[in-house]
């Protein structure tokens, strides 16, 4: 008896999505993640020229100290992270900063700690948030997470000029370190769940910067202490 014939497969090829809905979410995933990129690349460039402002600040100070307002050192990089921040809103105008914050937060926190490095090496207080010039509102988290860094970049100038300084001007700077770990101490309270494990991280890098301050100030005043001695010894 012959085998009944074999039945042939028909392979249908799906030319269309069977539902067209996931064609639009796929669309709107994609534009998500291209302006993230875009972000996370401008933000890039800001942490860059804040970093380059840094350091020509550094070279600056151990020069002069304190130093002039606005010095001419800083606004080439000024003027490049302006640039940047006004791309930045245009990527951001008609959508919700807070939906794409974790893309352009790191250069947001190393722009605050530029500028806020220079006022404070002319004039030893902290820039209040109302005086950032940008073209985006930078949200208060990242002003205060930047003002964390700060510290280490005063602990990074008292190390390396703390021969040249003052006793009065170690101690100043130490003061205004310990009132600024206060300050941000006391914030942790008021934020959320995100923001308080981002500060809390922070603030123990801080505590470690003002150790060494400490450190540099408690050095500095007993060797001045046993030279006192010896030359009442002599």
């Amino acid at each position: 008896m012959a085998a009944p014939p074999k039945k042939k497969c028909k392979i249908q090829v799906l030319t269309e999505s069977p539902l067209p809905e996931f064609d639009v979410f796929r669309q709107v995933m994609q534009e998500y993640q291209d302006k993230r990129e875009r972000l996370i690349r401008v933000s890039r460039e800001i942490t860059i020229q804040s970093k380059r402002m840094i350091f020509a600040l550094h070279q600056a100070a151990s020069k002069k100290f304190p130093l002039e307002q606005k010095p001419e050192c800083c606004e080439p990089y000024k003027n490049s992270i302006q640039k940047q921040m006004q791309e930045l809103a245009a990527e951001l105008d008609g959508f919700s900063s807070d939906q794409y914050c974790e893309a352009y937060s790191p250069g947001f926190q190393e722009y605050v700690e530029a500028v806020t490095f220079e006022h404070w090496l002319a004039d030893g207080t902290v820039l209040p948030y109302e005086r950032l010039e940008t073209a985006v509102v930078l949200p208060p988290s990242d002003y205060v997470l930047g003002l964390c860094d700060l510290t280490g970049e005063i602990m990074r100038f008292c190390v390396t000029n703390g021969n040249k300084l003052k006793k009065e001007q170690l101690l100043k700077s130490l003061l205004f370190l310990q009132a600024l770990e206060m300050s941000c101490t006391q914030i942790l309270g008021h934020t959320t769940r995100r923001q308080r494990k981002s500060l809390t991280q922070k603030l123990e890098v801080m505590r470690s910067s003002i150790q060494k301050v400490e450190n540099i100030c408690y050095g500095r005043t007993m060797r001045r202490h046993t030279a006192e001695e010896n030359e009442v010894k002599a």
